[in-house]
């Protein structure tokens, strides 16, 4: 079932700038590659809707968008598929915008792609973070042991709200195809299978735990990096933007997202990827 949508002011724009940040340099980290090609699969943006029924008619389009699931942030293709698709005229004027279209008049076209990305950013500059460089693998000895009790840690995480625990589950079961985690800090990248979270949480080695967003507490799966893949590295960073905002009350609120930078992504990436044609 699709969960009803969050109707977001102003004071939301900073946030939300800094996950299309991500985004973008996902996106373009994987269309500067030879081999593979990436296209926004979710409607991004601070929606405006404020009446009654702008919010009826967005809830409709939300509800239709996401029947078999939540959709993830990103789609991937192999190019040569994503070029034979553009030339098909029964896709082209669909593959301009995606998001837009109703899950319905899609569905072939997912069905080409290789996987699905959720994007996740942090503002954190994650290689000075006091516990980064510790050894954390599956072959360290500790997997029996809960990431979430090393409270004192400090480092780089891959984050999956636990909200979307299930709707992803829903979206991977119907058009069998893989999800990644990509994970973007101001300064690393870090990649994790969908599936090898739910083998984490399975497990006890990652647990949900309450993460404070500012306004709201929400339960959230952190997985360490060591236990995740790095997806790309820099070879640009990002300038950093401070962002201002005012709620109707009056209270000003002080938010920063990142602007620019460029991630290669890496080709080991790439050939794992590639290797989940079917």
């Amino acid at each position: 079932m699709a969960r009803t949508p969050k109707f977001r002011g102003d004071n939301f724009k900073g946030k939300w700038s800094l996950g299309s940040w991500a985004e973008q340099k996902i996106i373009s980290a994987i269309n500067n590659s030879d081999l593979l090609l990436a296209i926004p699969y979710v409607k991004s943006g601070v929606t405006s809707a404020k009446s009654a029924k702008e919010k009826q008619d967005y809830w409709i389009l939300h509800k239709e968008r996401e029947s078999f699931g939540k959709r993830p942030d990103i789609l991937v293709f192999e190019k040569s598929v994503f070029e034979s698709l553009s030339e098909n005229s029964k896709y082209s004027e669909l593959l301009n915008n995606l998001p837009d279209n109703l899950e319905s008049d899609i569905q072939e076209i997912i069905e080409n792609s290789l996987l699905g990305i959720e994007s996740e950013a942090s503002i954190w500059q994650g290689e000075k973070m006091s516990h980064f460089g510790r050894h954390w693998s599956e072959k360290s000895g500790r997997q029996k042991k809960s990431v979430s009790e090393l409270a004192s840690w400090t480092a780089p995480t891959v984050i999956v709200k636990h909200e979307d625990l299930e709707p992803l589950i829903n979206w991977q079961s119907y058009y069998k195809k893989p999800i990644y985690i990509v994970h973007v800090f101001y300064d690393l990248a870090y990649m994790l299978n969908f599936s090898k979270l739910l083998e984490y949480i399975d497990q006890g080695i990652v647990k949900a735990e309450n993460f404070n967003y500012g306004k709201a507490s929400k339960p959230i799966y952190q997985t360490y990096y060591g236990l995740a893949e790095e997806f790309g590295r820099f070879t640009k960073l990002a300038e950093i933007v401070p962002f201002v905002s005012q709620s109707s009350g009056g209270k000003f609120e002080a938010d920063l997202y990142f602007e620019g930078g460029e991630i290669e992504i890496n080709q080991a990436t790439i050939h794992k990827w590639l290797s989940l044609k079917n």
